[in-house]
């Protein structure tokens, strides 16, 4: 059984892995302190930004603590993030366009509504499970900044409502905007996810 310890340190392993800190298994205390107190600059999370619109493999099987606390990093916004570093930020008319469209790509990785739900609920510096609908109204405000009408909030909106309740079953992780998500998620369960479910119910005599 995995001890709450032993899960939270992979959790934070993995943040640290994402935002590629070489050799983030040595010394993890340290370097999280450190990671985490990084993060006081707009420019090192327009670095974390960048990796994750790159999408690094590992964003595909983080946790949801681990995807909670991307978000929670990448919603952070201040007077610098909107001056000296909007350009960054931002993707043409698009304010902080650069910023969302990091969001979306972690929440893009979400296979069913349930786990979109926990994911936003582990939005925090920590990833601790906190509420749903208060994570949820911080990111459609974050989506909706900007002097013109934003897309985002309605395209985050969209994701969320959209999703199946329950994710496939014996398919890859996909994101979820793709095709073959979409295919999986009509026929539910795999071929071989079926086969084996079968296999194991079936009475031997």
């Amino acid at each position: 059984m995995v001890t709450e310890r032993a899960y939270k340190a992979a959790m934070r392993l993995q943040v640290l892995m994402v935002n590629e800190v070489e050799k983030a298994y040595e010394q993890l205390e340290t370097r999280w302190l450190r990671f985490q107190e990084s993060f006081g600059r707009e420019a090192d999370r327009i670095t974390l930004m960048e990796k994750v619109l790159a999408s690094p493999d590992i964003l595909r099987h983080c946790t949801p603590e681990a995807h909670g606390i991307l978000l929670w990093e990448l919603s952070r916004h201040g007077k610098l993030t909107k001056s000296a570093f909007l350009w960054e930020n931002s993707e043409g008319w698009e304010v902080l366009g650069r910023r969302k469209r990091a969001i979306m790509q972690i929440l893009e990785w979400q296979q069913c509504r349930s786990q979109f739900n926990n994911t936003v609920q582990h939005m925090h510096p920590e990833g601790e499970k906190g509420d749903f609908n208060t994570n949820m109204t911080h990111l459609i405000n974050f989506m909706e900044i900007g002097p013109g009408d934003s897309e985002y909030d309605q395209n985050l909106w969209n994701l969320y409502t959209g999703l199946p309740e329950t994710p496939p079953k014996g398919y890859p992780v996909v994101l979820n905007t793709t095709h073959q998500f979409w295919l999986n998620a009509q026929f539910e369960e795999s071929p071989e996810y079926f086969a084996q479910i079968r296999a194991k119910t079936e009475v031997v005599v």
